[in-house]
């Protein structure tokens, strides 16, 4: 097959000026006006708004193609265009080719009758979405603004973490191809296991251009090829019958696929090569991972379960939800989405859900996933809409759906196939649903529960499909229910309830929960002067798209810390409030293993630098969330928790005995011993009173040690001036601690802490070692001037152990770090100071000072 992307230079016209425009393809409306100074960056101050008429115009995109006789001599030349965004005529010399109006879908046009040899002039109008949106509503009925309206990622139309950009373009690649004899349209692999191998067949679906005998061979890993022959192929046939072409594949002792933390991510190379009379015509290439991956939705004594199984055991979803890296899908490549990736492994994430507001990830997304071992929950990009149903709608999705479930359904990754995003819930509990006609709801069912389903199946027969997330069955049978199904738990955030609240669910899997955190204040320069950079100015709410985001975020603020004085100081309140809240609903989560088995909260990353849920920010920065992730998601996590709960606030303890209990959950694929030291001391870490404990703990298993009643050293030194530390040593020497406080910060009788510094420079990285002579809550490290990762972040320094954590040079970005003296000069430390909720941010020579005073 000939294969020419079409990618480079076009011309983009703007029909109502006139005005013509040199353009990169893939490219979008947005870049080239940024490009060409005609706008203002939207991602700076509040300049999205002066954008907004641009997207009201109609624009022509074109560009010459020039067909050589090395196309005209094949059978067939194919144009093929893999992202257009999203209303658009497709014309080849004049000629229209289509209307398409679905960004999430692959086109594909047999073009060999309408080339000629030479200068072709292919053409693109794309037309406005507002304007489509306008028309649209005349034929439709329902109170929704317009946007389920176009096969259009719905978040471009604005959303509370998102702004309203709705882009035009090509944002995915463009080819002419050209092939003769035959042609790979598709590659179906089913895996079926016995004990100790795995059996391997392998569909071929092709595309058959003359009767000529067709020879296909097989290449999978380090096995020799299988050939087979087609004797007697049907021209201008598409074989598309399971079995048809079958070659069998017996793989003795397989190396399995492992989501992260339970084993190897192993992949094997399979190629698909198809010859005719000993010439190579196509070929098709792919690495799958062996794996048997599953959905349990077993009944049990708690209602039913919802599991992922992976190779018959059971896995506690670990994780987050992904959304468009980018409002400017161009931006999102290979490079930074490895970065992400890596971040979730970093953060010992298991699973991602790909949210259905937004659009579906390009392969490498896949093929990252695969590589780290990140199980994959689709949503199919639906979200929060009530859709009608009519006969081109129906056309559309289920092609859209044929289109990507075929693009994915090989990766080892993919977990689950789900419906929608809350449009279930919606039609059952919110009242922006209340109006809309019932007829409808009948479409939802239509549409979620028996179309979709379908395509899917026609696709892939193997990978679960859940109708909505929340959901219990379907049917609007209680999609909230706790006790069936997933859950999205609101009441903290949306609801205003404290974080102590998530103890008090027992959801099967919890697939949507989450706190707002304000970026770093790097991450806040990029979009606000510093005359703006207060909470409340024009151009910072400009990026908080929650009306209520930063009402509910001081409230929080009120609750544990008080306020502080600067504005960098609240925005790192902020994050430590965010890690807060995730911790203790993912650690209650965890001790509930069996009732609970996933926890995947919201949100993961940023599609624009601004106020969210995510944990990374548009520029990958880790927020306090994602270092404190790292621990609280360890395949073998630790935590504290009162026993009975205990309410506090105002500076008291509302019951007498105060019991901290410590639990260790075995996620991995290993049995563990380990030994817990529960140690109270004061603030300048003298040791009140211990106990230790110790356990062995299987795989799959919880373990609760015994609770240990502090009540009477609480009331000998009053509840503000101690804590408790719980050391955590495990038989392959890992040691963990975690920490626990009797009251809100804002009451303890925390110390201005002397933090001592020491850096030793290796070969690789940096090592850092912090020592304080008192209890020092969330300790942060960052870079001044550029970004880096550190083993560990965001941990509470005691007096009683000193903490070394590392850096990696090749994790050091935007900064040149040559030795230990300019990492001095470039290190950055923050925590919470005596007074309870303002951060003291010290450089190097900061601390240096102080250790030289006090001296």
């Amino acid at each position: 097959m000939l294969k020419e992307n079409l990618g480079g230079i076009w011309k983009m016209k703007a029909l109502r000026s006139g005005n013509l425009y040199d353009v990169n393809v893939p490219g979008t409306l947005i870049e080239m006006l940024i490009e060409k100074k005609l706008i203002e960056d939207p991602y700076v101050v509040d300049n999205q708004k002066e954008i907004e008429e641009f997207f009201k115009e109609d624009y022509e995109l074109t560009r010459m193609l020039q067909i050589t006789g090395e196309h005209l001599r094949e059978d067939e030349v194919d144009l093929v265009f893999y992202g257009v965004d999203t209303i658009a005529d497709i014309y080849l010399n004049g000629e229209l080719l289509s209307s398409i109006d679905d960004m999430h879908r692959t086109y594909r046009f047999s073009i060999k009758g309408l080339v000629r040899p030479g200068a072709n002039e292919l053409k693109l109008v794309l037309h406005s979405p507002y304007k489509y949106i306008e028309e649209a509503k005349a034929s439709q009925t329902g109170n929704d603004d317009g946007s389920h309206l176009i096969r259009k990622a719905h978040c471009s139309f604005g959303w509370d973490f998102a702004p309203k950009l709705p882009d035009m373009g090509i944002f995915r690649d463009v080819e002419l191809q050209s092939y003769s004899k035959s042609r790979i349209v598709d590659v179906i692999v089913k895996q079926y296991f016995e004990e100790n191998s795995v059996t391997l067949y392998i569909d071929p679906i092709l595309k058959i251009v003359d009767n000529i005998p067709i020879d296909i061979e097989v290449l999978f890993g380090n096995q020799q090829p299988i050939r087979t022959m087609i004797r007697m192929p049907k021209a201008g046939k598409t074989m598309t019958d399971i079995g048809e072409n079958t070659i069998e594949i017996p793989v003795d002792r397989p190396q399995l696929w492992w989501p992260h933390g339970l084993g190897d991510q192993y992949l094997y190379d399979l190629t698909i090569k198809v010859s005719k009379a000993g010439k190579l015509y196509d070929k098709k290439s792919m690495r799958i991972g062996l794996r048997t991956m599953e959905v349990s939705t077993e009944e049990d004594q708690y209602g039913k379960e919802f599991a992922f199984v992976v190779n018959g055991v059971k896995v506690f979803a670990r994780g987050a939800n992904y959304v468009p890296q980018d409002a400017i899908y161009t931006r999102i490549n290979k490079e930074k989405t490895e970065e992400l990736i890596k971040a979730a492994h970093y953060a010992n994430f298991n699973c991602l859900r790909v949210w259905g507001g937004g659009y579906y990830p390009d392969d490498y997304f896949y093929d990252l996933c695969d590589q780290y071992g990140i199980i994959v929950w689709q949503d199919l990009m639906f979200a929060c809409k009530a859709y009608e149903l009519d006969d081109h709608f129906e056309r559309n999705i289920i092609a859209e759906t044929k289109d990507n479930v075929r693009r994915i359904r090989h990766h080892a990754c993919l977990g689950l196939l789900c419906g929608n995003n809350e449009i279930e819930t919606a039609w059952e509990n919110w009242d922006s649903f209340a109006d809309n006609p019932r007829r409808l709801k009948a479409d939802y069912i239509k549409i979620f529960e028996y179309l979709l389903p379908k395509a899917v199946r026609k696709m892939d027969e193997d990978t679960f499909y859940w109708p909505s997330s929340p959901s219990s069955v379907g049917s609007f049978d209680h999609p909230e229910k706790e006790q069936v199904g997933d859950t999205h738990l609101w009441d903290v955030w949306h609801g205003g309830k404290s974080f102590d609240e998530y103890t008090k669910h027992s959801p099967r899997f919890l697939s949507e929960f989450g706190v707002q955190s304000y970026p770093g204040i790097k991450t806040v320069s990029s979009f606000c002067e510093p005359s703006d950079r207060n909470v409340f100015s024009k151009a910072f709410e400009s990026h908080q798209k929650d009306p209520k985001g930063n009402a509910r975020i001081m409230a929080y603020m009120s609750e544990n810390f008080l306020y502080p004085s600067k504005f960098e100081d609240l925005l790192y309140i902020s994050q430590i409030l965010q890690g807060m809240a995730i911790k203790t609903g993912v650690e209650h989560f965890r001790r509930i293993r069996g009732i609970c088995m996933g926890t995947l909260y919201w949100q993961f990353n940023d599609i624009w630098p601004g106020v969210s849920w995510s944990s990374v920010d548009y520029f990958g920065r880790y927020k306090a969330l994602h270092y404190m992730a790292k621990r609280f998601f360890e395949p073998i996590s630790q935590s504290l928790v009162l026993e009975p709960p205990v309410e506090k606030k105002y500076g008291k303890l509302t019951h007498n005995e105060i019991a901290v209990t410590p639990y260790v959950v075995n996620d991995s694929a290993d049995s563990t011993g380990v030994k817990c030291r529960l140690t109270m001391y004061d603030m300048d870490g003298r040791e009140i009173a211990h106990y230790d404990e110790s356990a062995h703990v299987l795989p799959g298993k919880v373990h609760k040690f015994g609770p240990r009643d502090f009540s009477r050293y609480i009331d000998r030194n009053g509840a503000e001036n101690v804590y408790v530390d719980a050391a955590f040593e495990y038989t392959d020497k890992r040691l963990r601690h975690e920490t626990y406080i009797f009251l809100p910060y804002k009451h303890l009788a925390l110390k201005d802490s002397n933090i001592k510094v020491s850096i030793e420079e290796k070969e690789d990285l940096f090592n850092i070692t912090l020592e304080s002579d008192t209890f020092t809550p969330f300790v942060m490290l960052d870079l001044k001037d550029g970004d880096g990762i550190f083993s560990d972040n965001v941990f509470d320094l005691t007096a009683a152990v000193p903490q070394t954590i590392s850096i990696k040079k090749e994790d050091i970005k935007g900064v040149d770090i040559a030795d230990e003296e300019t990492l001095k000069n470039q290190l950055l430390i923050s925590s919470i100071n005596k007074a309870g909720g303002l951060k003291q941010t010290l450089s190097f020579d900061d601390i240096q000072e102080a250790a030289d005073a006090q001296s």
